[in-house]
């Protein structure tokens, strides 16, 4: 039996894929090593057919079938005697991905505590923390909410790869890779009520990686994916591909058996046959300076609820650089402000402000400028214009402020 552990590598988070339409092709193949004449039985994990990912086509080895379970979960099957000591079963797919949404209704949270497994179990102190996140009246804000804290919360660490911590440890150590954010993330939502499902699969960093995320129920509508590590939910990038659904990362792995001594080696190809940005705008972004405070106005033009990732990105100067999970409901209209500090800009200095605001794959750029010019200097320079209009030609009035101007500020 060999568990397939899912990490993400820290450069990877930083990455920006796409959320519109794509079509990836897997391959996977399984090595069986085994003595001559062994029957042997392969139980391997291989892709999910749901509403996020439809499955167009499917090739597979001779003598290998596939087994269809709950949940869209496709396996990959085979039985035989093994003749040379090596065997290899293979399957491709080819499968549409688009993650997106139509939340037409909100629903209270039901508060009843649900069952865990040992590595995502709650305590006191997770119930706790899930307590501070939660809102009664909205499961959708929670889930908004909780996904957001656990991605802010832990910080992303390399050397926990393999080691598959209990959702109480990561509470406390803060640190980990996806598995970690994701039982914790599971933890907290089934403590507060909400349904989960731990999915295993693959997402893009410079490569394919091996990643794990979670699918969190939300009544009226269904299940919802988030990606705590990622920092999304409901919509999430179009490079997360499902192989297989369980309660924790333990359930996540391949199945060989023999009547002898076997072993055996997985690998998985991906490759994107297609990738597209997504092409409906769903929020309207507007950004506003005035008197030290910009505002950035988000709208949903959908008559549903709608989840993004926010960004708000700025020079250091302005300090204002921010990123977040926003759940805006049906034809919502929210104005984020951000208070300028007046002291950061030098006096008689024009500055120019370029800003850039993200919603998913909309970038949405606005440029301004901030003058701190002191009011008796701008009256002197004013005057000192005036007059020199009387007596100047048209074609020597600009060089002339200019000059002054420069000779004012030194």
């Amino acid at each position: 039996m060999k568990k397939l552990f899912f990490v993400l590598f820290f450069f990877s988070l930083v990455f920006s894929q796409s959320y519109g339409p794509s079509v990836i092709e897997l391959e996977k193949t399984w090595t069986i090593i085994s003595s001559p004449g062994d029957e042997i039985e392969l139980d391997g994990i291989f892709i999910v057919n749901n509403s996020w990912q439809k499955v167009t086509s499917v090739e597979l080895s001779p003598g290998a079938e596939l087994v269809y379970l709950d949940d869209g979960i496709i396996k990959v099957r085979y039985k035989g005697v093994s003749s040379t000591g090596e065997k290899t079963v293979s399957a491709k797919a080819v499968v549409e991905v688009l993650y997106d949404t139509s939340i037409k209704r909100d629903a209270p949270l039901s508060g009843e505590k649900l069952e865990t497994t040992n590595l995502t179990a709650y305590d006191r102190e997770i119930e706790g923390k899930a307590d501070e996140y939660a809102d009664e009246s909205s499961t959708l804000e929670t889930i908004r909410s909780v996904v957001d804290w656990v991605h802010n919360y832990i910080e992303y660490d390399i050397t926990y790869f393999g080691l598959t911590k209990e959702a109480k440890k990561v509470l406390r150590e803060r640190r980990g890779v996806c598995v970690e954010y994701t039982h914790l993330l599971i933890s907290v939502s089934r403590s507060l009520g909400i349904d989960t499902r731990y999915a295993g699969g693959y997402v893009v960093s410079e490569d394919w990686q091996a990643h794990s995320w979670a699918e969190l129920y939300a009544p009226g509508y269904g299940w919802l994916p988030a990606d705590a590590t990622f920092g999304e939910v409901g919509v999430i990038d179009n490079s997360h591909l499902i192989m297989f659904y369980g309660n924790d990362q333990n359930d996540i792995f391949d199945k060989v058996t023999s009547t002898g001594s076997a072993s055996f080696q997985t690998d998985e190809k991906l490759t994107f046959i297609s990738i597209q940005n997504a092409t409906d705008d769903m929020v309207d972004v507007g950004v506003v300076y005035e008197d030290y405070t910009v505002d950035v106005t988000l709208e949903n033009k959908r008559d549903e609820y709608v989840y993004f990732v926010y960004y708000m990105n700025a020079p250091e100067l302005l300090d204002i650089n921010e990123r977040q999970i926003i759940l805006l409901e049906p034809n919502e209209k929210r104005v984020i402000s951000y208070e300028l500090d007046e002291n950061s800009f030098s006096k008689n200095v024009k500055y120019t402000i370029p800003l850039s605001v993200i919603t998913n794959d909309k970038r949405t750029r606005e440029t301004f400028q901030i003058s701190r010019i002191d009011e008796q200097i701008q009256r002197v320079v004013d005057r000192e214009i005036t007059e020199t209009e009387k007596s100047c030609p048209l074609g020597f009035v600009l060089p002339l402020v200019l000059l002054l101007i420069l000779k004012v500020g030194k």
